[in-house]
Parts: C-alpha cells; sequence; structure tokens
C-alpha cells in the first residue's frame, strides 16, 4: 500500500500537509546541529490531529556542557509553535529520551523523584514515559524514544560505549555546520556516518531485537521510535514493524507520518522539496516544483505572542533542569542564596 500525500489550501490560503499523525524526534534543540529555521516552516506547514515528540527533542546534555546559553530566534519559534498547535486542538505527546532524560524525573538518596514531568502537562503538551498509537488499520504500535532498547553498557552510569559514539557523531556535525558556513553548500558527514553505524547496529547491537521483544511482550504490532538517528522500516522476522522517524540535524527535518487510510511514511523536509520513504516501497524526492508550491513554501515571520512568552518561561526552567556551567559553579559559591537568580532576561508579552 503506496502512501498518499495530502496538500490543501486552508482558510487564510496557506498550504497544508495533511497527515493523521506524525512522529519526530531528535530535534536537538539548544544545539548548532538543530535545524530550527527549517522546523519552523514545516511546522507552519502541516495539519495534523496529534504530533508526538518521540525524545531528545531538547538537548540537555549539551546545554549543561555550555558556559552559558540562550536559545536562538529560531529554536524559541520552532517551540512556541508547536504551543501554538497544541492551543489550537493537536494533541501533542512528549515521550523524552536520553539526551532530555531530566523529565522522566530523578530518584533522589530518599526514593523520592525529583523533577518529574512524565505523567504531567505544561502549555497543553503531556508528558510520558512511553504511549501507544492505534491505526487506521488497527495496527498497536508501541511509542518509546528508543533508548530503552540499549544494551546495558550503554545504560551503565557512564555510559562510556554511548557517549563515544554520541561525541563522535557531534564532533561530525559541528565540522558539518562549520563547512557549510565556509562554503555556503550543506555538508553530511555525520549524516554518512551514521549510515555506517546501520550496518553495525542490525548486525551486531541487539538494539532491534530488544525492541522487537518489547512488542511481542505486549501483543504490539509494531515499535515507533528514534535514538539513533537511522530511519527506516524493518520488518523483523516475528512480522513486528520498526519504525525510525530518523532526526533533524542533517540536512532537514526528518519524521514519520501516518495518513487516514494507515499508510506509513518516513519523509523529510528539505529546502528543495520533500523525500518521501512509504513503508514498503523505495523513496520518492517531491520537489516544490514537481508539487506546484514553488513559492509557497516559505518561513513565516518571527512572532511574539503568548506562545512565544510562555517559551521564555520555559527557558528558565530549562535553565534548573540543565544548569549551565556558570550556574553549576553559582550554586556551589552562592549557596546560601535561595532562590538563586537565573541570568536570563524577563520578557514582557507583546
Amino acid at each position: 500500500m503506496s502512501f498518499e500525500l495530502d496538500i490543501r489550501k486552508d482558510a487564510q490560503g496557506a498550504i497544508k500537509f495533511n497527515f493523521e499523525a506524525i512522529f519526530i524526534s531528535d530535534v536537538h534543540w539548544g544545539t548548532k546541529h538543530c535545524k530550527a529555521k527549517m522546523l519552523y516552516q514545516f511546522l507552519n506547514h502541516i495539519n495534523v490531529p496529534q504530533m508526538h515528540l518521540v525524545g531528545d527533542m531538547v538537548d540537555g546534555w549539551y546545554m549543561s556542557k555550555k558556559e552559558t546559553y540562550n536559545l536562538g530566534p529560531y529554536h524559541r519559534q520552532s517551540m512556541a509553535q508547536i504551543l501554538r498547535l497544541a492551543q489550537d486542538g493537536v494533541k501533542v505527546t512528549y515521550e523524552p529520551g536520553n539526551h532530555d532524560e531530566t523529565l522522566r524525573g530523578k530518584t533522589l538518596k530518599n526514593g523520592k523523584m525529583h523533577r518529574k514531568m512524565t505523567d504531567k502537562s505544561l502549555f497543553g503538551i503531556e508528558f510520558k514515559d512511553t504511549d501507544i498509537f492505534i491505526d487506521a488499520t488497527g495496527r498497536r504500535f508501541y511509542v518509546a524514544h528508543g533508548d530503552q532498547f540499549d544494551p546495558d553498557i550503554y545504560k551503565s552510569d557512564k555510559g562510556l560505549a554511548y557517549k563515544a559514539g554520541d561525541l563522535i557523531i557531534t564532533k561530525l556535525g559541528d565540522f558539518d555546520c562549520w563547512a557549510s558556513d565556509k562554503f555556503s553548500r550543506e555538508f553530511t558527514v555525520a549524516a554518512g556516518t551514521k549510515k555506517a553505524f546501520k550496518v553495525i547496529e542490525e548486525r551486531v547491537m541487539p538494539n532491534l531485537k530488544n525492541a522487537e521483544k518489547a512488542a511481542l511482550k505486549e501483543q504490539f504490532d509494531g515499535v515507533i521510535f528514534g535514538h539513533s538517528h537511522l530511519r527506516g522500516f524493518k520488518k523483523m522476522p516475528s512480522g513486528i514493524t520498526l519504525i525510525n522517524d530518523g532526526c533533524s540535524t542533517d540536512d532537514g527535518v526528518e519524521f514519520a507520518a501516518v495518513n487516514k487510510l494507515g499508510q506509513w511514511a518516513i519523509a523529510k523536509w528539505t529546502k528543495t522539496g520533500l523525500r518521501v520513504k512509504p513503508e514498503n516501497e523505495k523513496q520518492r524526492l517531491y520537489s516544490w516544483a514537481d508539487l506546484n508550491l514553488e513559492g509557497e513554501i516559505h518561513t513565516p515571520e518571527i512572532t511574539e505572542d503568548e506562545a512565544s512568552y510562555n517559551i521564555d518561561r520555559i527557558q528558565r526552567l530549562l535553565y534548573r533542569l540543565w544548569p549551565p556551567l556558570e550556574r553549576k559553579e553559582a550554586l556551589v559559591s552562592r549557596s546560601d542564596e535561595r532562590p538563586l537568580a537565573i541570568p536570563l532576561p524577563n520578557p514582557k508579552l507583546l
């Protein structure tokens, strides 16, 4: 069964790609690799009843290593656009990953959970460890970031095996950003390296088998996840379907989508068009010209409204969840001060 694109204009004349649900992970807000501006464009051109943010949306690991940080304008705006969608009635669910694992809560010595966001909601967004999605054909999918399926060596306190690979990808991503700015064209060395890792993951690592076991245990038909940044569909020997929604740190915004007929695809929104990989078919590139959308796809101007104001409030929360180095030092040297001031502007609603 193929995947049919549903493209229409809304009441205001804006082009909208209509999906039944989308699943997006590994955006890594707060890093230079994040395609925040393209994400903002994408979010303004979709119409969808429900959206799943499948972990590593915010990169707490990265931000907590910075001397200080302040989210850039398109990081703020793409975040705010998700709040706007939630305010308009889109069901938005956030399943945290390992780079934003603090949202799952931290167990203290007294056994209590600290800073736990799962099973709570914020500005219309529900936070869950995992979730269930049922498509129009009745197939039941387990939705999780994917680090749950890592081998124990990844889950150790230091997580050296994973962090070594993560460091390599991060440094290659830094090179891509530098080279793209230097030579004014996209470099995707990091993406090529991830493809090499795909062979290792499928042949050596137990991640996919662990995902299959989790689905079989709870009698799901499949698993939707991210984590490895390796997009694709994989049919396991048991019949379980694994769907990896990719990442948004290379040359576009990747996501898994399902339409009202229960047809699935993994798509990548790029500067020149939409790459679509249906579940059982080869990838197709739909250029904006092919779709007669040249001049119709654009990035809206930055908007300051209630949603963007709430993102500034969220940024102050992020400063507490993932304090940068300057705040960590201040927490030690100025431990008598409570509450400790956060060196971020306190914005006013315009």
